[in-house]
């Protein structure tokens, strides 16, 4: 996540069965200032198609699930992360507000649709063969690769 700059986002389409995908370009986890494992935070437009799919739905009032994928062409690899997506609060929103967004948002955090999407991991799989020599699975008889799985949310890795 700090090797690769941008992410894919899958998100399901509200009108639909089909899952929608984009890239993005997430806050750095590095500067967070949480555990990087914990919370991966990106901005968008609250016109987007992202901001509507994400948001609560008479059939989901729980949180929207998504899917990141963090690709890394030159160690040939990958990182998955699977969780909830959360539409910040404008707290939160200003103070996790990121420079590396202002050429998308002139005013910074006080850009008229500027929001945030705060991601909360509860699996993240990772696969680098030639940075890491992590394996995808090819010794397991489901080729799973490295996955950490997290029951709940709130606690740690």
């Amino acid at each position: 996540m700090d090797i690769a700059k941008y992410a894919s986002l899958a998100t399901f389409s509200r009108t639909s069965e089909d899952i929608n995908s984009r890239i993005i370009f997430p806050k750095p986890t590095n500067v967070t200032k949480a555990d990087k494992l914990e919370k991966v935070y990106f901005a968008t437009n609250k016109h987007s198609r992202k901001y509507k799919e994400l948001q609560p739905t008479s059939i989901r009032d729980s949180p929207a699930r998504v899917n990141l994928l963090y690709w890394d062409p030159e160690g040939v690899g990958y990182v998955a992360i699977r969780g909830a997506a959360y539409i910040c609060a404008q707290d939160e929103a200003y103070s996790q507000y990121w420079n590396g967004w202002d050429f998308v948002y002139p005013n910074g955090p006080l850009t008229e649709f500027y929001t945030l999407i705060r991601v909360v991991p509860d699996e993240i799989e990772f696969a680098s063969y030639n940075r890491f020599e992590v394996d995808v699975g090819h010794n397991r008889t489901d080729w799973r690769p490295l996955t950490l799985i997290r029951s709940d949310p709130t606690a740690k890795w």
